[in-house]
């Protein structure tokens, strides 16, 4: 339901994603071979964030991932205007965090009701709706990645001294990173913090366990009592 309200009023005439048009010209000049002009000191990304007139001809570099817009490309293959294409994406990776959120907050101990509502304030957030108006794919995209990274690295903790989960977890960190580049920064910022809390929560479940289990049976009563 969350996808066809977005989606339709992405369809709606008198709709502009003011940037989204922006975006994918830049990413077929890419896929047209104008990779490096992108990428040095004067791209036009640069330009557009910070412009001469405001930061003066020392303005600072921001450093752009190009993944993004290389893989933005390939909506002109597709058999609708690009433009189109990237804005029906934007609506399917915005609606599909309600089951990323879902999924965490049914793996943090929430019941399936509370997960739910999760979900759906999420769903009605402003925020969201202020992105698609913007057109802003890029940081749409990069934060689906890191919501990924973040639900699939809490879900696997206990899993990750395995070989698989722990690369599935690279393979996602990886992408993360490459593909946003203010998104590499918060999520390696996140991690610090998220990772010692998940330690801390696994460590006192796991004292509390070994206490529960060494219990007498007479001892235990007043345990579910409470």
């Amino acid at each position: 339901v969350g996808y066809w309200i977005k989606a339709g009023a992405m369809l709606y005439p008198y709709f502009v994603g003011i940037d989204m048009s922006l975006q994918l010209q830049w990413a077929r000049r890419i896929w047209n071979g104008e990779f490096w002009s992108f990428y040095g000191t004067d791209n036009p990304m640069n330009e557009r964030t910070m412009p001469t007139a405001e930061w003066g001809a020392t303005r600072p570099v921001i450093p752009y991932s190009p993944w993004f817009h290389i893989f933005a490309g390939l909506f002109w293959f597709l058999p609708i205007p690009a433009v189109l294409a990237g804005h029906m994406f934007s609506a399917l990776v915005d609606c599909s965090r309600v089951f990323l959120i879902a999924l965490l907050g049914r793996k943090l101990g929430l019941s399936e009701r509370e997960s739910l509502f999760a979900s759906l304030l999420y769903a009605v957030t402003p925020a969201t709706f202020l992105l698609h108006s913007w057109g802003n794919l890029p940081t749409t995209f990069g934060i689906w990645w890191t919501l990924v990274s973040t639900v699939y690295l809490v879900v696997a903790y206990r899993r990750l001294g395995e070989r698989g989960p722990f690369l599935i977890l690279t393979l996602l960190l990886t992408i993360t990173t490459l593909i946003y580049t203010v998104m590499a920064v918060f999520m390696m910022l996140f991690l610090i913090v998220l990772l010692p809390a998940l330690w801390l929560i696994e460590r006192r479940g796991a004292a509390e366990s070994h206490a529960f289990a060494d219990a007498t049976p007479g001892a235990r009563r007043p345990v579910y009592a409470i």
